[in-house]
């Protein structure tokens, strides 16, 4: 019946929904913009917060927003394993449900509907922004292999220089 407890149920429950969306998108990044980057001169950080974690971004973000709907869905764990001084949100609108429904119990689910539909908004239009993409960088792979390396190189590093760079270096390692 501790803090630790609850979190580490928690934490439990909710890696698998980061980690797999996670670990497909670090599968799927083309290694010749790390390649690329280095061959430019970028330190291992720079590589890691301009190009690794931008192209991974959208895979985070879902893993994170699924880990907490999964973890704020667990009322039974909030139950189970909450102190008597601990009182999660769940856990009190699972109690306010068996007693009686109140106004604040109404503001805060109209509070969640709101944040889920404007997330919900967000994520659509992301999508249609990607797709819109998606011919343009079909158009420039060969063999398979995604040739995007110098223009995203080109925009996160923010140098004309870096692109004939990566390009070579692109054009080596193919």
């Amino acid at each position: 019946h501790t803090y630790t407890g609850m979190v580490l149920a928690h934490a439990v429950i909710a890696v698998p929904f980061v980690v797999i969306p996670v670990l497909t998108a670090l599968e799927l990044l083309d290694p010749n913009l790390a390649r690329a980057s280095a061959a430019c001169g970028a330190m291992p950080a720079t590589t890691f917060w301009r190009i690794t974690l931008p192209s991974i971004r959208p895979a985070v973000a879902s893993g994170a927003l699924f880990a907490f709907a999964t973890s704020f869905d667990d009322v039974v764990i909030a139950l189970l394993l909450a102190g008597a001084e601990q009182h999660t949100l769940p856990q009190e609108m699972f109690s306010g449900l068996r007693d009686s429904i109140t106004p604040a119990m109404l503001a805060v689910a109209t509070i969640m509907i709101a944040i889920s539909n404007s997330l919900i908004q967000r994520i659509s239009r992301d999508f249609s922004t990607l797709s819109a993409s998606w011919p343009a960088v079909a158009e420039n792979s060969t063999n398979g292999a995604m040739n995007t390396a110098p223009a995203r190189l080109t925009s996160a590093l923010g140098s004309s220089e870096v692109s004939v760079v990566a390009w070579n270096a692109t054009k080596m390692t193919s």
